[in-house]
């Protein structure tokens, strides 16, 4: 009797041991599933914009973005939250100089703003530089 007690205690511990290292497992295997999409994704959006296929590429990028998980704040997750949206911007920004379409200059805008304040929280001057200067040449467009 007290054998087969001992034996459900041990049987008891060694299956939480297992569950909890399963779910491990199953987490970091979740999360590098979701990096490898996202990277998939990413590329796949790039090769749209070098073949001047905007809307194809904004979808791509809302797809990636939409994989990020959120409740991981940190700043490498929020640096490729900001890339993602200034590519949209830049993708929105090369529509609107074709169809000079408004909409597409106010996302454009509302992208790069994005992108633009969390480079400045983050404080990565370098990317918020460059993000302030696709701002500026997209104002310009409008001026045209």
């Amino acid at each position: 009797m007290k054998n087969v007690f001992i034996t459900s205690i041990i049987g008891f511990i060694v299956g939480l041991v297992i569950s909890g290292v399963g779910i491990d497992i199953f987490s970091y295997i979740s999360r590098s599933y979701n990096r490898l999409y996202i990277a998939r994704t990413i590329s796949k959006a790039e090769k749209m914009v070098a073949q001047d296929r905007y809307k194809e590429a904004i979808d791509l990028y809302e797809k990636a973005y939409a994989k990020i998980n959120l409740n991981m704040k940190n700043d490498k997750n929020e640096i490729l939250i900001a890339k993602i949206k200034n590519n949209q911007g830049l993708c929105l920004s090369k529509q609107f100089e074709k169809s000079r379409n408004i909409l597409d200059f106010d996302l454009a805008l509302a992208m790069f703003k994005e992108a633009y304040a969390t480079y400045k929280k983050i404080q990565n001057g370098e990317l918020a530089d460059q993000t302030e200067q696709n701002i500026k040449i997209l104002e310009n467009m409008v001026k045209v």
